[in-house]
Formats: structure tokens, C-alpha cells, sequence
């Protein structure tokens, strides 16, 4: 099921009265033992539905059609819609308005001030509201009266793509859609000029641009030319058009940012047109509790509305708090009511949201609460002078060796289901969707005080990391010409490799992150190749000369030694391939110029007689091991990083302890061999197709896991013997079919 059908489910499922939802328990037959008992919030035994259901049920399909058969009936006698919205806003759509209550005043001053003005910013206090007066008070009013093309956006770290993709028809097929970003892409890029042709293409007399959010402009894009850009697209626009109005939506302590420069006008509109959202009154907030209740004949214990009111702080942004509870005791009703009862229990409007998000925590293993700390670290955006934000991510960024892709889905499903997370699809440049998360409402960040905590103490590292992903991010949008200039160096190169060691599994880095230090790394030694040359090339261009010679004699005795069949070899073993790891790594650097300073790399293959070697604590690290004979070798704590052991006889082996990280394994026989479960669960484990392992083994994934990343890293290891990657495939896939006894 898609990530957005299985939200609706859980949406439907959340607003279901008890009796419909033990109903369809009962057709689906889930073991009592499976779900929390009645009294329970009707969110965990949703949770825990699901999570039988895609576990060991029928899947969320046969729920889904059930649930549909069951909606069929007669309606309940309960309300079957949540007339609140938890942490999220009220938005501009068929359902969210006919909730809607407290705002009116303010909604009709908003729009007075737009039939007159064709500029306007909206400043708010975080948790104000602004977001839903906007979008289920102004923009639904707007959308009713059908005499205006709405365009709605939220700035994001690019808010250039973000204002192209706002014209792009989401409902359309992805060519269709992937054709329309490139064309608005195309014309956004060219300026104001572009934007007023796209607004010129609506056959409605006016045009609304909305870009929520807009605060977002300063924290999340950090590319100045392109917020500044952003600015004078929407500005110049804005003049040249007749038929184009620009409304702004902020948090009110990111207005100082927008007078920092002139912005191509920004500044003198929002100090002409700002519109502030205060606290509501206290009739307004009675309103918004009450109103919506009555809307879906709900009635509220007498009691009830006087504790919420006594608990709202109007000027602290609670109203967040505020819809969450309310929400909570939607789930809890009695008899077509909200209990004065429940609430206690809740531990009023602050404590409500606190124990809900410490509950799902604690439900979680101990690993996936590691992945919750990271998920919720990642989704915050640090304040520099102002609080901290919430920031949207791809999931795919998420995911890294400490927190692998089924874990970070897993985690990321149950925060959805307790409505602490949200999810979306954004459209990528090539038409493609990808998956996107973000804090449901900055009030979880200001309020649940585990994050809090967690905020504090690494406040610090994260900025770090955070300086990282940054870099890589200016570096690969830089066209490949110019790359190498973007690249880390001195201390910042050094601060990067340091964090990385010290705290790469705690703040784990994005693969593009580390490929970035990497190749940092690889260019600091070439320019220190290149620096070298030219300073040592009298001493070099005699030691080229002479050195080969003596280390063509020392290779000879060393092979000698390994082929009259001695047990202990370690030290010829680990002098033939002494140098095959600095090899691997630069392999631009030409071999006969690595091998003087870092040795050589000799393979060594079935010409040697390997049986029964002692090669304990040996390092042959990225050796080509190809086709020996280890059989009843000693390999206890051998360094096999990288190493291809593929074909190698390694029955009875003992490698126990040894590190084979990224070691290649193809049509590698392994049943009799010594291994440790660790080295096939850790972090970089080897790469294994057609590989046999022993029965106390396993590897998680089968004898093939690996096959399909084989060739890629083969061609890329030894384009010596591999020309291109079809050869590779051709390779890999012989070695599969290999059959064995």
C-alpha cells in the first residue's frame, strides 16, 4: 500500500467510533492478545491493528476493503469524523473549513486587505494559527468564490524549484508532470520575467501566489544567491503583473530577516502590508473548542471547556496543544461526549502531547529508539538567534548503516500512526516522487522535553554534521569542471575526517557526505603528489631507478618462501600484498608510483600452496585472493577488509574473528569454515553471491544478497580485468550459476 493510502487508512481508522472499529476487529479476526484492551486511546489499538495486520494479517488491503464494506452500512450513532486536527494545520479542502472556528474576524480582515492590496504578509507567533487561517479561512473562502487560480508552495532548501513545482498538475501522469517542471523550472530560472508568463497562462482574472512558510526562505535555503533570487523573482513579478497577488505567511520572529537587505523590494512590502495574527480572545478560543463538537453532535461535560481555558496560555502558541488534546479526547469520548475525566487523565493541554510522544518512544526497542533520536535530530532545523524549526527531509537521507532502510520505515510508520511525524511525495526534477518527512508541528519540538534534551546536549555535533552536509550540498550543485574547487581542505577537511571517526555512528553521514570526504582526501594527496614532484624529483627519478630491482628480489624470496609450504608465512604474506589497499583506494595514481612508498600488490592465486597456513593476525587487507587454497588455513583476526576471496578453497578455515568488511565472496564454498555471525551483520558486511555459509550463519538476505551490487563493485576494483559492466554482469552471473554439491 502507498504511503499516502496508508495515512487515509489511518486517518479513516482514527475517527472511527468504538463500535464500528471493534466491528471490523471481529471481521478480521485479530487475536485478542494482539491489540490493547478497550479502555486504551483508540490511536494504540489502531497502531496495533496495523501492525498485526502487515506482520502476520491479511495486509492492509483486505483492512482497507472490510473497513469499505462496513462504511456501507447505516452510519454509527457516534461521530465517525474528528472534527480537530492534532498537531497538523487546517488546510483549504472540502473537509477542514466546515471545522474551522474561532478566526472569523481576522479571515475577513485578511481578505479585505487583499481585494485592496496585492501584497500581503501574514506574522504569527509559531503555533498562532496563521497556517490555518490562511489556508481553511482566506485561500478556502478564495477557492469557493472560483474567480482565483490559487498556487501554493513552502519555500524548502530550494525555493526556486519549490515556486516552479507550485504550476506543476500534481494529478498528472509523471512524463506529463516530469515535462511541466522542466518547462516551469526553465522559465522560474529566468526571472520574474519567467514567473509573469506562467501566471499569464491562468484563465482565472486573478492569480494567487502563497508561499507558507516563508521564514523557511532563511532557514533551510542557504544558498544567498538563490534566496536572494527567490526574492526578486517574486517581487518582480509582482510589479509586472496585474493579475498576480503575493501572500506571505511567517513566524513572527523571522521578520527582522527580511529587513536585513532591501531584497528587490521585500522589505518595504512587509513593512507596508504586515498583517499581525494576535491570541485569540477568550471567546475565539471557546469557539474553536465548542463549535466544532456541536458540528458532529458532540456535547462536552460541564467542566471541561473552563479547564482547557484555565490551561491555554493565548500568547505562548498553544493552540497546537490545544487541537492535540482536544483530539485525544475525541478518541477517548463517552457517550457522544468529551469527559472533564479523560482530560485529567491526559494531564491537561501540556502534558497531553508530552505523554503521548514519551509512550511511543518507550514502545519502541531499544534500537529503534536510537532511529527515533536520529529521525527527530534530523528534523530539526537549529535556530541561530531565534528557536529551533522543524525541517523537511527525503526519508532516503535518513537512512545509513546505523539505521538501516527497514528500521527507519518501521519507526517512521509508528510516529506517523501517533501523528508525531508527517509524510509526502515531492516531486523530483525527473518527474519521479520520493518520499518526504517532517515534524508534524514545531510545538513538538518546543514541548516534549526528551527532545529537547537531546537538542541541547548535542547542539553543538549537530551543527558540525550539519557544516558537512552543507559543503556537499554547494559542491554538488557546482557544474563538474568547477567541482574540485568546492572541495574540503585544510582544517575543514580535517574537522570532517575527525567528526566522522569520533562521531559518525552516533550522527551518522548521508553516502553523498562521505563520498564528498573522500574524494577531499584524494585530492589533498594529489596536490601533495604534485607539490612533491617538483621538489624531490632529482632523489626520486634515481630512487625509480634503483629501488625496483630491490624489491623485485625481496618479491622473489618472499614468493619462494610462500611456495615451499611453511605454516607460518604471515610476514611474506603480508609483504606481497603490503600494498594492495593504497592501491584500491588511488587508483588514478599510477601503481609503479604507489609501490616504492607503499608497496606492492602481488596476486596471490591458485600457483600458491596455502594449506594449512598459519595467517593469524595477517594483514591482507584488499588482497587479490582469487581461486587459493586456504583449506584448514589459520585466519583467526586476519584483516580481509576489501579482499576478494571469491572461488578461494576455504574449507576449514578458521576465521574466526577476522574482519571481512566489504571482502568479496562469489561462488565461495564456506559450509565447513569457522566464521563469526558478526562479520555478516555488521556494518559494511562482505559481499556474498552464490556463497555457501554454515548452518550457524546468516546472512540475512541469502546466499545471493549480494549478487546485483557485485558487478559495479568488481569493475570498479579491477578495470584491469574487467573492461565494462555488461563484462561484469557476464562475470558474476557464470559465477552464480555455478552449481554445487
Amino acid at each position: 500500500m502507498l504511503t499516502r493510502d496508508r495515512q487515509e487508512l489511518i486517518k479513516t481508522l482514527n475517527t472511527l467510533p468504538a463500535s464500528y472499529f471493534d466491528q471490523l476487529v471481529f471481521v478480521l479476526q485479530a487475536p485478542s492478545e494482539r491489540l490493547p484492551d478497550k479502555t486504551a486511546p483508540l490511536s494504540d489499538r489502531v497502531t496495533a491493528l496495523l501492525h498485526w495486520a502487515e506482520s502476520a494479517g491479511p495486509g492492509l488491503k483486505t483492512v482497507q476493503k472490510t473497513l469499505n464494506q462496513l462504511l456501507d452500512k447505516e452510519p454509527p450513532t457516534l461521530p465517525t469524523v474528528c472534527p480537530y486536527k492534532g498537531l497538523s494545520y487546517f488546510d483549504c479542502n472540502d473537509r477542514d473549513h466546515q471545522f474551522f472556528y474561532g478566526r472569523e474576524a481576522l479571515k475577513q480582515a485578511l481578505l479585505a486587505k487583499i481585494e485592496q492590496e496585492n501584497f500581503l504578509a501574514i506574522v504569527g507567533a509559531s503555533g498562532s494559527g496563521k497556517s490555518s487561517v490562511l489556508r481553511a479561512g482566506v485561500l478556502q473562502q478564495l477557492k469557493d468564490a472560483g474567480d482565483t487560480e490559487i498556487r501554493l508552495l513552502v519555500p524548502g532548501e530550494h525555493p526556486l524549484q519549490s515556486l516552479a513545482l507550485a504550476f506543476v498538475d500534481e494529478t498528472a501522469e509523471r512524463l506529463d508532470r516530469a515535462e511541466q517542471q522542466q518547462q516551469a523550472k526553465r522559465l522560474v530560472e529566468s526571472g520574474a520575467e519567467g514567473l509573469c508568463a506562467l501566471v499569464e497562462t491562468s484563465n482565472k482574472p486573478r492569480v494567487m501566489l502563497v508561499v507558507d512558510q516563508f521564514e523557511e526562505s532563511f532557514t533551510l535555503c542557504h544558498d544567498r544567491a538563490e534566496r536572494e533570487q527567490f526574492f526578486a523573482t517574486l517581487l518582480g513579478a509582482l510589479q509586472a503583473s496585474d493579475t498576480l497577488t503575493l501572500i506571505l505567511a511567517m513566524r513572527s520572529d523571522f521578520v527582522g530577516k527580511c529587513f536585513e537587505a532591501d531584497y528587490s523590494g521585500l522589505a518595504t512590502q512587509v513593512k507596508t502590508h504586515l498583517e499581525p495574527v494576535l491570541p485569540m480572545s477568550q471567546d475565539e478560543l471557546i469557539q474553536a473548542i465548542a463549535a466544532p463538537a456541536r458540528q458532529v453532535g458532540l456535547t462536552l461535560e460541564p467542566g471541561l471547556v473552563e479547564a482547557l481555558l484555565k490551561d491555554i496560555d493565548p500568547t505562548s502558541g498553544s493552540l497546537p496543544l490545544l487541537q492535540y488534546t482536544l483530539t485525544a479526547l475525541w478518541q477517548r469520548q463517552q457517550d457522544n461526549q468529551l469527559k472533564l475525566s479523560a482530560y485529567m487523565q491526559l494531564g491537561g493541554v501540556t502534558g497531553t502531547l508530552q505523554q503521548r510522544a514519551d509512550a511511543v518512544y518507550n514502545s519502541l526497542t531499544p534500537a529503534q529508539q536510537h532511529t527515533a533520536k536520529h529521525i527527530f535530530l534530523s528534523l530539526t532545523q537549529l535556530g541561530e538567534g531565534a528557536e529551533d524549526t522543524r525541517r523537511r527531509i527525503t526519508q532516503a537521507s535518513l537512512i545509513s548503516a546505523q539505521h538501516p532502510e527497514v528500521q527507519v520505515t518501521t519507526v517512521i510508520k509508528r510516529l506517523v500512526d501517533a501523528n508525531l511525524v508527517v509524510t509526502d511525495d515531492r516531486t523530483l526534477e525527473n518527474g519521479q516522487r520520493t518520499a518526504t518527512v517532517n515534524v508534524a508541528h514545531e510545538a513538538l519540538i518546543r514541548n516534549w522535553p526528551k527532545l529537547r534534551k537531546w537538542l541541547d546536549d548535542n547542539r553543538d555535533l549537530l551543527r558540525q554534521q550539519r557544516r558537512i552536509e552543507q559543503a556537499v550540498v554547494e559542491w554538488s550543485q557546482q557544474p563538474k569542471p568547477q567541482q574540485k574547487r568546492y572541495l574540503l581542505e585544510g582544517r575543514q577537511l580535517s574537522d570532517a575526517q575527525a567528526f566522522r571517526k569520533k562521531h559518525g555512528k552516533a550522527f551518522p553521514l548521508s553516502q553523498q557526505s562521505n563520498d564528498f570526504i573522500n574524494r577531499s582526501q584524494h585530492q589533498r594527496f594529489v596536490t601533495w603528489i604534485k607539490l612533491s614532484s617538483v621538489l624531490i624529483i632529482p632523489v626520486t627519478f634515481t630512487y625509480f631507478v634503483v629501488e625496483p630491482n630491490i624489491r623485485q628480489r625481496r618479491v622473489d624470496a618472499e614468493r619462494a618462501e610462500i611456495r615451499q609450504g611453511k605454516k607460518d608465512i604471515r610476514e611474506a604474506m603480508n609483504y606481497m600484498v603490503k600494498g594492495c589497499r593504497v592501491q584500491r583506494i588511488w587508483k588514478q595514481i599510477p601503481s609503479w608510483l604507489l609501490e616504492p612508498i607503499f608497496g606492492g600488490c602481488i596476486r596471490l592465486s591458485d600457483n600458491y600452496d596455502l594449506h594449512s597456513a598459519n595467517l593469524s593476525s595477517a594483514n591482507l587487507n584488499s588482497a587479490d585472493l582469487r581461486y587459493a587454497d586456504f583449506s584448514d588455513a589459520d585466519l583467526r583476526s586476519a584483516d580481509l577488509r576489501h579482499a576478494n576471496l571469491g572461488s578461494a578453497s576455504l574449507g576449514k578455515a578458521d576465521l574466526r574473528s577476522s574482519r571481512l568488511n566489504n571482502a568479496i565472496l562469489l561462488a565461495t564454498d564456506l559450509r565447513e569454515t569457522l566464521l563469526d555471525q558478526d562479520s555478516f551483520t555488521q556494518e559494511n558486511s562482505p559481499l556474498i553471491c552464490n556463497t555457501l555459509l554454515p548452518k550457524n550463519i546468516d546472512a540475512q538476505g541469502g546466499k545471493d544478497r549480494d549478487c546485483d551490487k557485485l558487478p559495479k563493485v568488481l569493475l570498479k576494483r579491477y578495470p584491469d580485468f574487467l573492461d565494462t559492466l555488461e563484462q561484469a554482469e557476464m562475470f558474476v552471473e557464470k559465477r552464480r550459476q555455478q552449481e554445487w554439491e
